[in-house]
């Protein structure tokens, strides 16, 4: 058997403000690693009301640096396509300024980190959860998940789907509907989904999405791609055997390669 082609389309470094580690430290972790694809897909800066102290996104004036480092990484690791992304976060309606800042990179994750202000995956606000109902958080979240596909923003690809799960709260009812609803927005819209493993390292101990999510997905025929979610060197590529083995059982024969260009390429999961 061929060896299995490894990527990853989600890592972020110092820049992120909660991150460690240069450009270059990541890259050559990824180029360590012998992958033939690397995104970074650095925070794009919020609203200083959201990020005052610059502690979870770029910060404006850090945006050129960045970029100037990513050219410097793509001249030291030529074997390894490097893609110049950022993750951008849906507030709840879309800012023009970043709409068009958005658009200045070769790959954008769309993500939902924030329901009607509150980061519910912050573990400084995780208590809010003891405190609410978590159905009605899950119903919140994929109505305001789906109003991001369907926004004016760039999305290449949507990150981590589930992720209020992260500290272990799960619906009570019965998904099946919800799920089919996330499936067929992001279908409709053409975009990528990925498969993160950040999970596997949170109190919910397993990857975004849950099988049942991903699987809906496949029936939809929405492409995935892989993320590390890595906020250090030392985790990039991580899971990405885990991250194959379910989308094997979600019925992919592909991972999904997003490429500088805009194109996409495929990569077997069989080998």
């Amino acid at each position: 058997m061929s060896r299995i082609e490894r990527i990853d389309c989600h890592v972020h470094t110092w820049y992120s403000g909660h991150g460690e580690g240069a450009v270059e430290e990541v890259a050559s972790a990824g180029a360590g690693l012998s992958l033939t694809t690397l995104a970074f897909t650095e925070h794009l800066t919020l609203p200083a009301s959201l990020d005052s102290d610059g502690r979870v996104s770029m910060t404006s004036d850090q945006v050129d640096s960045y970029r100037r480092d990513i050219e410097t990484a793509r001249a030291r690791h030529p074997q390894m396509e490097i893609i110049c992304g950022t993750e951008v976060d849906w507030l709840g309606a879309p800012r023009p300024d970043l709409v068009e800042a958005a658009r200045g990179f070769e790959y954008v994750l769309g993500s939902v980190h924030y329901l009607d202000g509150w980061a519910f995956d912050d573990p400084d606000l995780a208590e809010r959860w003891e405190r609410c109902d978590v159905d009605a958080v899950w119903r919140r979240y994929v109505e305001v998940w789906c109003e991001a596909v369907e926004s004016p923003y760039p999305f290449t690809c949507m990150s981590h789907p589930d992720l209020p799960k992260k500290f272990g709260h799960r619906p009570s009812f019965d998904t099946h509907d919800l799920f089919g609803q996330m499936a067929q927005t992001v279908a409709e819209r053409g975009l990528m989904v990925e498969v993160n493993s950040a999970g596997l390292r949170k109190p919910v101990g397993e990857l975004y999405p849950s099988d049942e999510l991903l699987a809906a997905f496949c029936d939809a025929g929405v492409e995935c791609t892989f993320g590390s979610d890595a906020h250090t060197p030392s985790l990039v590529g991580y899971g990405y055997e885990q991250a194959r083995a379910a989308l094997l059982r979600a019925g992919y024969r592909f991972v999904t390669v997003p490429q500088r260009d805009g194109g996409r390429r495929h990569i077997s999961l069989e080998g």
